[in-house]
């Protein structure tokens, strides 16, 4: 087992915040210095963000989203990429975004956290957030953001109880990810019960 994984997974579910682990080396985040940089929220058709959207970063971490860390740490442990953990039609979607050379394997998750999306309307189409975090990214790195979103009255029809979604993202020059929001994901976002993101990348 590797012990750093063992003691970062046992830290956050006491702790009950923001998750962060790698399947190579250890991310250095806690949910204090993730966070949403507000004023690059911007929108696909111009149209301006009202005072009342939400996309925030919760303080207290849902149930659901330590049970998910709890199941991909169990996947790391049995020796498998914790890219095995998510659904096959998402690995598959992955794998044919990914740049000649590089597999499924050479993906590390160095970040999931908890996302509350509300009072999102139409009229902004897609929507870029950019995220902060501990980890520094690079704009030559590839870069998957999934959302997962968990409905308690959907739960028998996704895997885990969890539906993922892949987006597109990009490594910023300031260190930062820009995710790009589908109109789709944002509606199941401030549908779900619960919602988070998870970020995969190359070295």
């Amino acid at each position: 087992m590797k012990k750093w994984l063992a003691l970062v997974v046992a830290a956050l579910l006491a702790l009950s915040t923001m998750v962060a682990f790698a399947d190579v080396t250890p991310s250095k985040d806690t949910s204090d210095n993730a966070k949403i940089v507000e004023e690059s929220i911007e929108t696909s058709t111009g149209v301006a963000i009202a005072d009342d959207f939400i996309a925030a970063i919760p303080e207290e971490t849902p149930e659901k989203v330590n049970e998910v860390v709890k199941e991909l740490f169990d996947t790391t442990t049995k020796g498998e990429d914790a890219i095995k953990y998510f659904p096959e039609d998402i690995q598959k979607a992955i794998e044919e975004k990914l740049p000649e050379g590089v597999t499924l394997s050479d993906l590390e998750l160095n970040e999931i956290i908890a996302l509350v999306i509300e009072n999102y309307d139409e009229a902004y189409g897609d929507i870029d957030i950019v995220f902060a975090f501990n980890t520094l990214y690079k704009p030559e790195q590839t870069i998957f953001a999934l959302l997962g979103n968990y409905t308690a009255d959907k739960a028998v029809e996704a895997e885990d109880g969890v539906e993922w979604m892949l987006l597109d993202a990009v490594g910023q020059e300031d260190g930062t990810v820009k995710v790009t929001f589908t109109q789709d994901a944002l509606k199941a976002a401030e549908a779900a019960d619960a919602s988070m993101l998870a970020i995969l990348n190359t070295k």
